[in-house]
């Protein structure tokens, strides 16, 4: 399925880790979605049409009771969105800001907003871990997206690289 970029503006000098970098024990394939860095606020937008089929909040983590979703808490706030057209294909965008445009069930055009670049979560900044005090702050350091897109069947994740399937030339336009 072809995907436009996750905001406005993106270009692939945005990006600061690849799918598939730094293998480490409990990600053998190594790094499972994208990273991209912008300014703090950022409109992210739905990479095809989709369906929202998540909002994740950490509080929303701990009354799922769901350890897979547990292990994602380190990622904050994020959004979950499957493909209109292809059953099974999901998105997610993580490290969003904590309001969201879109609600659970919402059928999202490509190239319209599902969330806000943020640094909830864990993140670094220049390798160093950004201490939550210090992130409302002026230049608000860690904020990025980390973009995923897997294929999901009964329960296990094929994750894809989603850069293989942008189309640069998609216009992004909308108005918020």
């Amino acid at each position: 399925m072809i995907s436009c970029k996750p905001y406005k503006n993106a270009s692939p000098n945005h990006i600061t880790q690849f799918f598939g970098a730094n293998p480490r024990p409990y990600q053998p394939n190594g790094h499972t979605g994208i990273d991209w860095v912008s300014t703090y606020g950022t409109f992210l937008v739905a990479p095809e049409k989709v369906i929202i089929r998540n909002i994740i909040t950490p509080n929303k983590l701990l009354e799922d009771g769901s350890e897979a979703w547990r292990e994602k808490a380190q990622y904050g706030y994020g959004v979950v969105m499957e493909s209109f057209n292809e059953t099974g294909l999901f998105y997610m965008h993580w490290h969003c800001l904590p309001v969201f445009p879109v609600n659970i069930g919402d059928v999202v055009e490509q190239c319209k907003p599902v969330a806000q670049m943020g640094n909830w979560g864990f993140v670094m900044s220049g390798g160093i871990y950004v201490p939550i005090q210090n992130r409302n702050k002026y230049p608000y350091p860690g904020t990025h997206l980390h973009y995923e897109k897997f294929r999901e069947f009964g329960g296990t994740r094929q994750y894809l690289d989603p850069l293989k399937d942008i189309d640069w030339s998609i216009k992004i336009e909308f108005d918020v």
